[in-house]
């Protein structure tokens, strides 16, 4: 949490506020206490032991080519929304989408949906050299799936082949 510094420092000169450490306040917990109460009493995050492998660009971001990956639950107008647990969908890069949702309000990203699916602020960086050039797909997925193997062993899989086909040095996530 951000706090103001005479809070953070209890107000009484710069002496740092201290908070017991307790794991019901901590974010993940509180969150996953809120889905265990929601119907899902078994619900718990994936763990991993070790760090995801990291890989540097092989380009320089000035000539590489952008994915964008968002789960928004974008899709085409006129196309039924996605489902709760996938799949995913391929979109044109620039065409009109509408977006459904099940964990989140989606008036805001219907009137501006820069704010879950930023086409133009990607075409804008590749316009000015910021960055390369934007792959002609994106992939939508639904956010709030509770089982994340579906995510890693569906879903995934469906995005990293559209990204590989387009040749994408790299990928935009965009959690909604």
């Amino acid at each position: 949490f951000l706090m103001p510094p005479q809070v953070a420092a209890g107000g009484k000169g710069d002496r740092p506020m201290t908070f017991p450490h307790d794991d019901s306040l901590h974010f993940p917990a509180v969150e996953r206490d809120y889905i265990r109460r929601r119907g899902h009493p078994s619900f718990d995050w994936l763990r991993f032991a070790e760090p995801s492998a990291r890989h540097r660009l092989k380009r320089p971001l000035t000539e590489a080519r952008i994915g964008l990956l968002s789960t928004a639950g974008a899709h085409l107008p006129g196309e039924d929304p996605i489902p709760a647990a996938g799949p995913p969908r391929v979109l044109p890069i620039g065409e009109k989408v509408a977006f459904h949702h099940i964990g989140y309000d989606t008036r805001r990203a219907s009137a501006d949906p820069e704010v879950v699916w930023p086409v133009r602020t990607l075409r804008r960086l590749a316009d000015q050299g910021v960055i390369g050039t934007v792959s002609g797909q994106a992939v939508s997925m639904m956010g709030a799936v509770l089982d994340g193997r579906i995510v890693l062993d569906r879903h995934l899989p469906v995005a990293i082949d559209v990204f590989q086909r387009d040749q994408v040095d790299l990928v935009l996530l965009v959690p909604a």
